[in-house]
């Protein structure tokens, strides 16, 4: 996600995956994984402020595991967003892996 309480995720995207995990688990899958480019210490408060139990809170404050995952596409906007802005803010996408293969990737651009 873009950011830890930042007021789009905070209202919508991560309460989107907490009212849904049981159902997102019901398909199958392990484990609902939320990162942002924050620190650990941020994804944990925000988690717990949000009633995320369900969900791995992880931080990504250097926004490796985001571009590690990035498409061409995205790694491009990421990179011309970084060059230029002093204020870093990832596009949304989900991950749907399976046995460590990705299936997946809906992306909403900035």
């Amino acid at each position: 996600m873009p950011g830890a309480f930042t007021p789009g995720c905070t209202a919508t995207h991560l309460p989107g995956c907490v009212v849904n995990s049981d159902k997102i688990k019901a398909t199958g899958v392990d484990a609902i994984v939320c990162t942002a480019i924050n620190d650990a210490f941020v994804m944990d408060a925000w988690g717990k402020s949000q009633n995320a139990e369900e969900i791995v809170m992880a931080g990504d404050s250097v926004a490796e595991v985001f571009l590690a995952l990035s498409c061409s596409l995205l790694r491009l906007i990421t990179l011309e967003v970084f060059h230029s802005s002093t204020f870093f803010k990832p596009p949304s996408f989900l991950l749907h892996a399976h046995r460590f293969q990705l299936l997946h990737i809906p992306v909403s651009l900035p």
